[in-house]
């Protein structure tokens, strides 16, 4: 991550621009902006933006892109983005850029299918721009037993076979990443048996992959916890179902529940998220709306385990890694452990 000073600097450049021009920005277009002022300032090859929520009217469209990827398709912010596959794919593949490749996960739905070609091959406004190029479709295929890593290592070497600047460098064999609240391990500031294991799944979706992914580890063999907080769902069932199959597969010593602090989102309360447990068939062991108070909690030893699974919303893994001391620079930074 950046530092504490190229932030500020950065964040004192948008807000001359704002007192100067008088307009209004939102959080996501204010950090945006701060990141492009960063990126300006160091000497980079690649810059990696993702969309703050579907594509079409965000802020990220106003950026030049080379390239442009389309990772995964869920019935999620239907409320914003629509109410089914096709509007969202709508919604995702504006983000074509003209004559520009546009790389998205492969989907079997066929009127999906068509949706993402019809956006690519028409990558501009009609009416308010003259024709342009359409955007190069490109089809990547992924295992449907493939861990979301896996996804991921495929979707980024199509990509990596689009950048300039890796032309003459063959893609690398990623054995391993760290990844800040996602699959990360952080251990236990005062319990030297316990490590939790803080995982960002945050919708429907991610917490299949999630548990997928997780249901293949052995660590569930051995005493472990689980702590949960979530953030407002449209399809609260769907969401934990696939975490109550682990648990109902593995059972936890321990299920906590918490509620998420500092997001955009409010956290969702215990008492609901107990009672959506409960209809699912898990109970809950304890409650704490302060994850400080639920981190404490196993701290103290009332739960003897050797894992805690954190897992849910991504504002909790902040809160998290901020309580288990766990937030410096060093801590937050993306770090590729070992390639071939």
């Amino acid at each position: 991550p950046v530092s504490v000073a190229q932030f500020d600097e950065a964040l004192a450049a948008v807000h001359g621009m704002v007192e100067r021009t008088q307009i209004s920005l939102t959080f996501f277009e204010t950090t945006l902006l701060v990141a492009l002022v960063v990126a300006s300032r160091l000497s980079i090859k690649v810059l990696l933006l993702e969309t703050g929520l579907g594509g079409r009217l965000d802020a990220t469209r106003a950026m030049h892109a080379d390239v442009a990827a389309i990772t995964s398709l869920s019935l999620e912010h239907t409320d914003i983005l629509g109410d089914t596959l096709v509007a969202i794919a709508a919604e995702k593949a504006a983000i074509a850029r003209p004559g520009k490749p546009l790389v998205v996960r492969d989907v079997e739905d066929p009127s999906v299918r068509q949706c993402i070609v019809e956006c690519a091959s028409t990558t501009y406004e009609p009416g308010l721009r003259d024709p342009m190029p359409p955007a190069s479709l490109e089809w990547v295929e992924v295992d449907e037993k493939a861990t979301y890593h896996d996804e991921a290592n495929a979707m980024a070497a199509a990509i990596w076979a689009h950048l300039k600047c890796a032309e003459n460098i063959a893609y690398p064999v990623i054995r391993g990443l760290r990844w800040p609240g996602r699959m990360h391990e952080v251990g236990s500031p005062t319990v030297e048996s316990m490590t939790y294991l803080l995982e960002g799944a945050h919708n429907p979706s991610g917490m299949l992959a999630s548990c997928a992914q997780l249901a293949q580890e052995k660590r569930w063999r051995e005493p472990w916890a689980l702590l949960l907080g979530s953030t407002p769902q449209s399809d609260m069932q769907a969401m934990l179902e696939p975490l109550v199959n682990l648990c109902h597969a593995f059972p936890p010593t321990a299920v906590v529940l918490t509620e998420p602090q500092f997001g955009r989102y409010p956290g969702v309360p215990c008492e609901e998220l107990k009672a959506a447990l409960l209809a699912l068939g898990i109970e809950s062991t304890a409650m704490f709306s302060d994850p400080k108070e639920a981190v404490q909690w196993m701290e103290s030893g009332a739960a003897t385990v050797t894992t805690v699974l954190c897992i849910g919303s991504l504002y909790l893994q902040g809160n998290l890694l901020r309580i288990l001391g766990a937030d410096s620079d060093t801590d937050l930074a993306v770090v590729v452990e070992s390639t071939e």
